[in-house]
């Protein structure tokens, strides 16, 4: 389906460029909110979670899919689930930090997560229960941006 493809390479981009938005904006509040305010792994995780959320607000303007909250909301688990399985993974393995690594993770994981939604958009109707929980589940991630960004837990993901 061409606007996921074209929502993958958005939120490519937007994430690739993301990375240095703070540091650029004077550390700016909105841009920290959206965007990796330092090298933590949740800072990371927004990197992918933003763009695929402002993605879904184009493709609600534009489309009318029966399961994109569902769809969207699985992706964003798929995507922050594997990004957190492929990086502490290697890193274990490794016990370094390699930058090629990190972000062909992040690159791979936003392939993956964005194919989970062209098969919960093109191939299953999910129906009205299953996009309701998928909307509560897209406000609990905004929720949680809120949350995070006002006071981290301590918890590794959250550590630099």
């Amino acid at each position: 389906m061409l606007i996921e493809i074209l929502g993958l390479v958005f939120s490519m981009v937007l994430g690739t460029i993301g990375h240095f938005l703070y540091d650029l904006s004077n550390k700016n509040k909105l841009i920290g909110f959206l965007f990796a305010k330092d090298e933590s792994t949740f800072e990371h995780i927004k990197l992918g979670v933003t763009p695929i959320l402002l993605w879904t607000i184009i493709e609600l303007l534009t489309f009318n899919f029966n399961s994109l909250f569902f769809a969207k909301f699985i992706s964003i688990l798929v995507f922050s689930f594997l990004l957190l399985v492929f990086y502490y993974g290697y890193k274990l393995i490794l016990h370094k930090n390699i930058m090629f690594l990190d972000i062909s993770i992040f690159y791979v994981c936003l392939t993956i997560a964005y194919y989970v939604s062209i098969k919960l958009l093109c191939f299953y109707s999910t129906g009205i229960i299953l996009n309701f929980i998928g909307f509560i589940g897209l406000f609990a991630i905004i929720f949680t941006y809120f949350k995070f960004n006002k006071k981290k837990p301590n918890c590794f993901i959250f550590n630099k």
